[in-house]
């Protein structure tokens, strides 16, 4: 399949949280037997929220926020478990097919040099290589398997969850990847995360750890949504554009067909829906966003590859700048957790520039993460 931009926005599927808390209780049981599967992790996708079954199957998730949420439950050697909760005490049962990858698959045994170098470009695409990115280390990479078609597009897919242990920023991940392709300088991939924070060795490394998460949050697509949603577009460091082509031109050089036309009003491209939850975020009636934030300059490393930077506009150190392109009639984001909301089925928001390079998995963080909160 042509991709024709980076769909990594649709990288952690999560939904948000609100005011209340509730319980949820079920079983999980293997979908051809009927057997019980003690030591499954359900969680809540995007956050630390999460439990285990026992030695029934059956599990107890207290302290879940009240409002819509992806539950899943994951396994070693079977396909994980995805169901919708929208709040209030409930059951929700589970029965997961064993896995199946759906590739010819490249294994160690079968092909230790291609392995390895596929491996490698799925590091690249999937952590990014930012400076936190060196932080990051895949702890079971054995559980992906490959396979490259003719016109060079890279499939992968898990036989179970991939564990990262992120140093940079203080969290173990659990991510189960649900899609992943590679194609030249295009990516699009998709699953769902569970946090664990990892304990600091002690209080100069906690710290660290603050600023850093800190740091990859500012001007991030999270914040960026929060930033709408609080309607504070004008007393931030973001500034927004329309676009009909994406150029090289700055905002400032723009004329004719290439204009920019500036948005002053969050209204202009966030409509929102159920309430204060949800909204879509559109482009409409241009084609593209250009979403600049002054608050940091470009990191260094940024255009060192070549999937980094869309050579069709100009970069721009002093600032970082984004360009976004919506599906017909925007997409659905949840406005708490500052993502696209998986629990009104995914579509990928296609993205270039800087949040291209920038919004891998070495800078995720948990749904309900805030500074200094």
């Amino acid at each position: 399949m042509p991709l024709r931009a980076l769909a990594v926005l649709a990288g952690i599927l999560i939904a948000g949280t609100a005011v209340g808390q509730t319980t949820v209780t079920g079983r999980v049981t293997d979908a051809e037997t009927g057997d019980p599967l003690p030591s499954v992790h359900v969680y809540l996708s995007g956050t630390a929220t999460g439990t285990t079954t026992d030695l029934d199957g059956r599990y107890t998730l207290a302290g879940v926020p009240d409002g819509p949420h992806e539950l899943v439950a994951s396994f070693l050697g079977y396909e994980p478990g995805v169901a919708s909760v929208q709040g209030g005490a409930q059951s929700v049962g589970f029965r997961l097919q064993p896995r199946s990858t759906h590739l010819s698959g490249v294994t160690v045994e079968a092909d230790r040099s291609r392995w390895s170098h596929y491996l490698d470009a799925f590091q690249r695409a999937l952590v990014g290589t930012t400076r936190d990115a060196r932080g990051v280390r895949l702890l079971n990479p054995e559980v992906i398997a490959f396979d490259e078609e003719e016109d060079g597009l890279l499939r992968a897919v898990g036989e179970g969850p991939l564990r990262m242990e992120n140093r940079s920023l203080g969290y173990l991940v659990e991510y189960d990847l649900m899609q992943f392709e590679l194609l030249g300088d295009a990516v699009a991939f998709w699953g769902h995360a569970r946090f664990e924070p990892l304990a600091p060795d002690d209080d100069r490394q906690r710290r660290r750890w603050a600023r850093a998460r800190q740091r990859a949050y500012e001007g991030s697509f999270a914040h960026f949504v929060h930033t709408l949603a609080d309607g504070a577009l004008g007393r931030s460091k973001f500034r927004i554009y329309r676009a009909n082509t994406r150029h090289r031109m700055k905002p400032a050089q723009a004329r004719g067909e290439h204009r920019l036309l500036g948005i002053e009003s969050a209204s202009s491209v966030l409509r929102r829906v159920d309430g204060e939850n949800a909204g879509l975020i559109t482009a409409d009636p241009a084609l593209y966003l250009r979403v600049d934030y002054t608050g940091e300059r470009e990191e260094r490393g940024y255009g060192r590859d070549d999937a980094a930077v869309d050579a069709r506009f100009a970069r721009e150190p002093d600032r970082q700048v984004s360009w976004v392109e919506t599906p017909e009639g925007g997409v659905r984001v949840d406005l708490r957790a500052g993502q696209l909301d998986g629990g009104a089925g995914v579509r990928p928001l296609l993205i270039s520039g800087y949040w291209a390079w920038d919004e891998r998995a070495a800078h995720w963080l948990p749904a309900d993460y805030r500074p200094d909160g």
